[in-house]
């Protein structure tokens, strides 16, 4: 099975959440769990795929998002400041999550995955152009 391209959102704290995106965006778990460790957290996300974007709501990185990164060699992207309620609102287009912690985390990936959107498109564009789209 050949293994998709990724792009996580994770909301961490005593509830941890996490959204898990394909680079088309479409939205493959979204789950919460109490005291979840950074290994139990990979190990549920690594069968989705190979992951290269890990997105936060906050400006400052929180360290928990950091060693995710550093152990599963993503990129992280992090808003110019804190992303407001208003904006994640917007960002989840009325989808429902059972909670805040979800809701932040689909916020995080969502907005991860805007960021690079124009960068996966000009890819698209290119593997057409040179008839490599199975790449």
């Amino acid at each position: 099975m050949e293994n998709h391209l990724i792009i996580i959102g994770i909301d961490p704290g005593t509830t941890t959440a996490f959204s898990i995106l394909d680079v088309n965006g479409n939205l493959l778990k979204i789950a919460s769990y109490k005291n979840l460790g950074l290994s139990a957290l990979i190990s549920m996300i690594m069968p989705y795929g190979d992951i290269i974007l890990v997105g936060t709501d906050k400006q400052k990185c929180p360290k928990f998002i950091e060693n995710f990164a550093v152990k599963t060699g993503a990129r992280i992207v992090t808003p110019k400041q804190d992303i407001l309620v208003s904006e994640k609102k917007k960002l989840l287009k009325g989808i429902k999550t059972s909670n805040t912690h979800e809701a932040d985390s689909l916020a995080s990936a969502i907005f991860a995955y805007n960021e690079f959107y124009p960068l996966f498109k000009k890819i698209d564009i290119f593997l057409k152009k040179n008839n490599k789209v199975y790449l």
